[in-house]
């Protein structure tokens, strides 16, 4: 049976949780805290200018394959949005789909099933993860732009920005009226005018404006 795990559904939120519950249990860990703390659990995800894997992540996610677990008998990396992967990506982590050894599981979650290759499906186990939100929990995808930002890749990161602000209906929820309000003083603050691209400086400031974010709002 495949060492891969392929979680989808309809909500990014419900299938990232579902796939962190099964690597908590695999590597006997009792919060996302502690799994995210453990040296045996690394998430990975697309962050280049397109939302596209790159081929060095890929090839850093075949080698890591390869390593003994740190502190148990497990060892697990977890690829985000694993729709974003080009063929060439996918033919890159055949062999370790195929041939990893038993001491590595590797996690994938899209919610975009059918855009996943076939090279990628005929190799991984698959688990539908029902749920939808009714508010959103817009922790990922603060983790996203931070990634994006941390990256340097600034054209997408105002692009996120800007699609983030769409997002967020008229009729909202205590939490989104907070991250609403908090992306308003941010344009302020630092997006006006946009420029084409943004300075390393201009890019810490934002990145400190964004870690502000995370208190803006509170998601039980």
């Amino acid at each position: 049976m495949s060492n891969a795990i392929l979680f989808h559904g309809e909500d990014a939120t419900f299938v990232v949780k579902a796939m962190r519950k099964k690597a908590m249990e695999e590597l006997g860990v009792p919060s996302e805290e502690a799994l995210f703390s453990h040296g045996d659990y690394q998430e990975v995800m697309p962050t280049s200018k397109t939302y596209l894997y790159s081929m060095e992540s890929i090839h850093s996610v075949v080698e890591e394959s390869s390593l003994p677990p740190f502190r148990g008998k497990k060892r697990i990396i977890a690829l985000l949005s694993a729709d974003r992967m080009l063929p060439v990506h996918a033919n890159a982590l055949l062999k370790t789909l195929e041939d990893a050894p038993l001491s590595f599981v590797m996690y994938l979650t899209t919610t975009a099933y059918n855009d996943i290759l076939n090279t990628i499906l005929s190799r991984v186990q698959k688990v539908y993860v029902e749920g939808r939100a009714d508010t959103k929990d817009y922790r990922e995808k603060i983790r996203y732009i931070f990634a994006l930002l941390d990256s340097a890749c600034y054209d997408t990161f105002l692009k996120e920005i800007e699609a983030l602000d769409k997002e967020i209906g008229e009729d909202t929820s205590l939490v989104e009226t907070n991250l609403r309000n908090f992306l308003e003083q941010f344009a302020q603050e630092s997006l006006e005018p946009v420029p084409t691209h943004l300075k390393a400086a201009e890019g810490r400031n934002i990145l400190r404006a964004m870690e502000r974010a995370t208190s803006a709002f509170e998601v039980n």
